[in-house]
């Protein structure tokens, strides 16, 4: 099974989280389990979970993918309108998504600035 971070999805390095008052079953346990890529995602989880706010990942999926489309058709402006992706070359991929993944991060740092120090 191949698992993400709970807060912005890149691959997990280390950090979790278990709820301390979901330990009466195995399930439970298994269900309150997050993982997290960073300290940052992991404070972000903690100070939202502390003000007992519901850490949904919908809710900051739906967010960052806003986030995400003007920097995208400025990128994709950029390097040309009529050129379909699979004409794109490997150096204008990365860029694609060098430019979706700056913008991911950046709006989740902007939207949690005041609840966790970046």
């Amino acid at each position: 099974m191949y698992y993400r971070c709970y807060i912005c999805h890149k691959p997990p390095r280390g950090f979790c989280w278990l709820d301390p008052n979901r330990f009466q079953s195995s399930e439970n346990r298994r269900a309150s389990f997050k993982r997290f890529c960073s300290k940052t995602c992991q404070d972000i989880h903690y100070q939202l979970h502390r003000k007992g706010v519901d850490v949904n990942r919908t809710d900051l999926e739906q967010k960052a993918a806003e986030s995400v489309l003007a920097p995208l058709a400025d990128y994709v402006m950029a390097v040309g309108m009529e050129k379909g992706l699979g004409s794109y070359s490997k150096d204008e991929i990365i860029g694609l998504v060098d430019t979706v993944l700056e913008s991911y991060h950046c709006t989740l740092q902007e939207l949690y600035k005041d609840e966790v120090p970046f």
